[in-house]
């Protein structure tokens, strides 16, 4: 991978640790209209979600929607309860960026360590990382670096917990950040089981 793709999937992983706070990840963008207005597919009817563009699917947890946005970065569809406005945890988030030419997987690990280096400056601004830990997994079949946490996203906030994968698929590379409140055993039991259905690329 040359030099300034690795920088940008830095910013990038900047933008899925804010969505793993439960911060807005593009508040500056509205959602894609073309996403929103397009039919359900049969697919999302039965409880699904397949990606447009071919890099991920998932069943989606009972009660949950799929809202797909567009920003200058990449991806973002996020996986949460429906509401006015949608529940901000628990949550699934995918952020997928594609480039002109396939990412070389000796960074993964690398990647893997910034996340880690990112999220906890990011945090630690106005709440606080109480626990973290990377380690190589595999996801869907594809090599992946995951690294759990628990956190609080301001000082006298309610204990969160979750973790972030990334992975690769040829030309892309696809971040998963998961959350809920700590407390909330049954929400995170809730997520692992819609995560076991997830299949990366084609």
């Amino acid at each position: 991978m040359h030099c300034a793709n690795h920088r940008t999937l830095r910013a990038w992983l900047l933008v899925v640790l804010t969505a793993l706070s439960g911060r807005a990840v593009f508040p500056a963008h509205a959602a894609d209209p073309a996403t929103k207005a397009a039919p359900t597919t049969p697919a999302q009817a039965k409880g699904e979600y397949a990606d447009p563009d071919g890099l991920f699917a998932i069943r989606l947890p009972a009660g949950f929607k799929a809202q797909r946005e567009r920003s200058e970065i990449g991806m973002s569809t996020i996986l949460t309860k429906e509401g006015d406005p949608p529940a901000a945890v628990p949550r699934i988030e995918f952020i997928t960026l594609t480039g002109g030419s396939a990412i070389d997987p000796t960074h993964l690990e690398q990647m893997g360590a910034d996340l880690t280096d990112v999220f906890i400056s990011i945090m630690n601004e106005d709440g606080e990382v109480l626990s973290q830990k990377t380690s190589k997994v595999r996801v869907a079949g594809k090599d992946a670096m995951r690294c759990d946490m628990e956190f609080k996203t301001t000082k006298e906030g309610a204990v969160q917990a979750g973790y972030v994968i990334v992975t690769m698929h040829d030309k892309s590379a696809v971040m998963v950040a998961v959350s809920a409140p700590k407390a909330d055993t049954e929400a995170m039991k809730m997520l692992e089981a819609s995560m076991a259905s997830l299949v990366v690329g084609k």
